[in-house]
């Protein structure tokens, strides 16, 4: 009996897009292609200055005025990201269902903050998994709460 292939939902890092980060999985994709299909979807912020012509830069929060984000920062603000929630869960309603959620960099954070509000019943989703790559716990205050569950 053949098994059903995975859904996985795919969030790029900063300044990247769902088209650059679906190239930079390809040997991944090539791998686990007989176990899983992998949906790419792009962040809804598109940087003005971006220093790629090519290439449509995206995020999924900033950190600073003038579309800047620094991971490393404590920050004051995330701009954009409750715009980046509607956004995803628009996207997970409109192409449910998906078995696990993968993110990288930026969108692992992103990612694990999703999961998060899964616990919290604060997004609808019925992720099994949820794979983070490079991520890292954000130092947004206005992240910081989600971070605990008690």
């Amino acid at each position: 009996m053949e098994m059903k292939k995975l859904k996985v939902l795919c969030l790029h890092g900063f300044r990247q897009n769902k088209d650059t980060f679906k190239q930079k999985l390809g040997f991944l994709r090539k791998m686990l292609k007989s176990h899983a299909d992998f949906v790419f979807v792009d962040a809804p912020h598109t940087l003005n200055a971006s220093s790629n012509d090519e290439v449509e830069e995206k995020s999924w929060w900033f950190t600073g005025e003038n579309q800047t984000y620094i991971s490393k920062i404590p920050s004051e603000i995330a701009e954009g990201f409750n715009d980046s929630v509607e956004s995803i869960q628009r996207f997970v309603k409109d192409n449910e269902p998906f078995d696990g959620l993968l993110g990288f960099s930026q969108g692992a954070a992103f990612a694990g903050i999703l999961a998060l509000l899964l616990e919290r019943k604060e997004f609808e989703a019925d992720f099994k998994f949820v794979i983070l790559v490079a991520g890292f716990k954000s130092l947004c205050k206005p992240h910081l709460n989600y971070y605990n569950l008690k």
